[in-house]
């Protein structure tokens, strides 16, 4: 690589981190004006090009820059853009082929993730959230709640009440959100299972703070004691 090119690139990347679109763009433009082979560039102007919300030049970017040289990130960042644009088959296949690309790659895992999430299939999905987890995911507490919702919904649809305190439990245990806990409490509180809803309500005391919810999860301890 050119080493002007270099320096347009590392430009890039400031800009981009600060969220100054065109002017990342402009400096990976000049980063290839230097270096036509800079493979680097073209991943960073397909990105660039897909947070403007050119995703047809976003796609032939990606795919360009794959076909020099294939990385994680890039082939992760065609699948994320595709499975926005509703194609979810190709999508999954990209993720996978992150993964024999770099089997530690965390957002090939959480985007796998959601796609056997979308199939129902919640044992395969909460593995692969807990594999990207395990390798740097950092997954907003709203998104680990709306996947454990969906799945204990599933479940007790089925009529599978235990498994579905079971479930959340678990993923209270493993993500340390409290409001999967509160929901694993609620379940075993409404299977009459009275022990059990305590332990965990006041275990999710620990983590609550001061507040309406916090108040309504003492007033319930309080009646279950009775």
């Amino acid at each position: 690589m050119a080493k002007d090119a270099g320096g347009h690139i590392e430009n890039a990347r400031a800009f981009l981190a600060e969220g100054n679109l065109d002017a990342a763009l402009a400096a990976y433009t000049q980063a290839l004006e230097e270096d036509p082979d800079a493979v680097v560039a073209h991943y960073g102007m397909a990105k660039v090009s897909a947070l403007m919300g050119d995703t047809a030049r976003a796609i032939e970017m990606y795919r360009a820059a794959i076909k020099r040289e294939p990385c994680c990130e890039g082939v992760t960042g065609l699948g994320e853009l595709l499975l926005d644009l509703g194609q979810p088959d190709e999508a999954g296949e990209l993720f996978r082929e992150a993964l024999r690309l770099d089997a530690d790659a965390p957002l090939a895992y959480v985007f796998l993730a959601e796609l056997a999430s979308r199939r129902g299939d919640y044992d395969e999905a909460a593995e692969l959230l807990r594999k990207g987890v395990r390798r740097g995911a950092e997954l907003p507490a709203l998104h680990v709640v709306h996947f454990y919702q969906q799945w204990v919904q599933s479940l007790v649809g089925l009529g599978e009440v235990d498994r579905a305190g079971e479930v959340s439990m678990q993923g209270a245990e493993f993500f340390g959100d409290v409001h999967v806990l509160l929901m694993s409490a609620r379940l075993a509180d409404g299977a009459g299972a009275r022990a059990i809803a305590v332990t965990r309500y006041k275990r999710a005391l620990k983590s609550l703070p001061p507040g309406t919810m916090r108040t309504e999860v003492l007033e319930r301890i309080a009646e279950l004691a009775e």
